[in-house]
């Protein structure tokens, strides 16, 4: 999958399987603090784990920090990265 940090679907679907985890419906925008919401270590774990297998990527032990998953556009960011690596 080509992920560009201005791609619509892949933010789409990113708020998407934050939805699943948190389970309960979000008006985020892709700034929105992620924690401020309700995102904690366990959910964010989930998070990736979801990424991963829709994905068909494996984010890096060294990637796993929270840095990466603080807004939408934080794991945009992240996931282009592995799209470089491609």
């Amino acid at each position: 999958m080509d992920i560009n940090v201005n791609d619509v679907e892949i933010k789409k679907k990113i708020k998407t399987l934050i939805i699943e985890v948190l389970d309960r419906e979000l008006n985020i925008d892709d700034d929105t603090d992620l924690a401020d919401e309700g995102l904690d270590s366990i959910s964010t774990v989930e998070l990736i784990l979801l990424l991963e297998e829709e994905l068909k990527l494996e984010v890096d032990d060294s990637d796993l920090i929270i840095e990466n998953f603080i807004t939408v556009n934080h794991i945009v960011k992240l996931l282009q990265h592995y799209n470089e690596k491609l």
